[in-house]
């Protein structure tokens, strides 16, 4: 098992210096994707490099994190269309809130902002190695959205655990390309984030938890009231963050349960 964990680590460790290494060099490094930089400064080479230690602490916890799961969890072998149809939709919705609740979580306890998210937020213009440029303590978080599997025994396939993974990392990667794609929940979206630290809290795919919540902001970040008849709240209270996030919990578990009856 030991051995088997030390491979976890090196595995991740490499394709996460690739895929960022080859990231960095298309988006940052060159002007041939004939796009323009939404912030055209770059970090100081000295914040880039703490960016770079500190993915690779996310890429040694996301192993630790495979290797746990991998050996603990339930897969199914033969999963059905409806399985495979309902992972996608956990992946999308559970990914969604997952990081909305928990980022926004970061962002309302002091302590937590103070001492773990802010290095995070040291990149103040995002690019390839920001995004998952974590506190120890952060990357812990951000990927216990994996737990999930734990919740719903036998319902993912080894192939759909691995897909939500991938996304895992794509995700924030596309969130902090610092490029404007045209994306409502883009890249843009998220830069906004990083410069006003006061919204933006979710994103890519949906942006719904922003609009609900009353926390999305404008191009010059205000933020834009929840939609009509919603009980957003633009002010932010820790304790109701984690009470809403784990008001979802139940909910998606029900209805997990009530599918896979069927």
């Amino acid at each position: 098992p030991l051995l088997l964990c030390v491979q976890h680590i090196v595995c991740h460790v490499a394709a996460y210096w690739v895929l960022f290494s080859i990231t960095e060099r298309i988006f940052v490094r060159t002007h041939a994707i004939g796009l323009t930089r939404i912030n055209e400064k770059l970090p100081s080479p000295a914040i880039m490099q703490r960016e770079k230690v500190r993915t690779f602490y996310s890429a040694v916890i996301d192993a630790l994190y495979a290797f746990a799961i991998g050996s603990c969890a339930t897969f199914s072998e033969h999963p059905s269309w409806l399985q495979t149809v309902l992972c996608v939709g956990i992946i999308v919705l559970w990914g969604d809130a997952h990081f909305f609740f928990t980022h926004r979580l970061l962002h309302t306890v002091p302590w937590l902002y103070q001492n773990v998210h802010y290095a995070h937020h040291e990149s103040y213009n995002p690019n390839p190695w920001s995004s998952t440029s974590f506190h120890p303590i952060e990357a812990m978080i951000f990927f216990s959205a994996y737990l999930i599997v734990f919740f719903v025994p036998g319902l993912f396939s080894r192939t759909m655990w691995y897909a939500f993974k991938v996304g895992m990392v794509l995700g924030p990667l596309h969130a902090h390309l610092g490029f404007d794609f045209g994306a409502d929940e883009g890249p843009a979206h998220h830069y906004l984030h990083h410069k006003y630290k006061i919204g933006n809290f979710g994103g890519w795919p949906t942006g719904l938890w922003d609009k609900v919540w009353g926390t999305e902001l404008d191009e010059n970040g205000h933020l834009i009231p929840p939609r009509k008849g919603r009980k957003g709240s633009n002010q932010y209270n820790g304790r109701a963050t984690l009470g809403h996030f784990c008001k979802v919990l139940p909910l998606l578990y029900f209805i997990v349960k009530l599918c896979m009856a069927y």
